[in-house]
């Protein structure tokens, strides 16, 4: 929709990584020792700084960060959620599913919980959002 009340919503509308790289203080944090695959969601990446998760991240001691170069998890919100779309949802995450495994990462780490659902239920690593690793970070 593209209304006046729509447009003013949408500016205010901040991403979390977004508001925590503005606040960023890398005084107190401590190593995170863990190596994490990063799939970035679909909608991050027409949001303005879609690479702002990725710099928080890069700022986090010990982290090994392997930022994946991904497609679609196959979820499309809700549509992949229907049981006529199965087929169809895993075979389009099949290809994300084969980049977190390639990376030898120890969890995968996207921002959206319906990424998250899909890599769980098709993967065989734990799956983290990125404000969890950050919180480890800082205590």
């Amino acid at each position: 929709m593209d209304t006046p009340a729509v447009r003013q919503v949408a500016a205010k509308v901040v991403h979390v990584s977004r508001l925590v790289e503005s606040g960023l203080v890398t005084d107190n944090v401590r190593p995170v020792e863990i190596k994490a695959a990063y799939h970035q969601p679909c909608h991050l990446k027409i949001q303005p700084e879609p690479q702002s998760t990725a710099k928080v991240l890069a700022a986090v001691p010990g982290l090994r960060l392997t930022p994946l170069a991904s497609h679609c998890c196959g979820m499309a919100g809700t549509w992949g959620l229907a049981a006529k779309n199965e087929t169809l949802s895993r075979t389009i995450g099949s290809d994300l599913m084969g980049l977190i495994e390639a990376s030898g990462a120890d969890v995968a780490v996207t921002d959206c919980p319906t990424c998250e659902m899909q890599i769980s239920h098709l993967g065989c690593r734990p799956v983290m959002h990125p404000v969890e690793l950050l919180v480890r970070s800082v205590g």
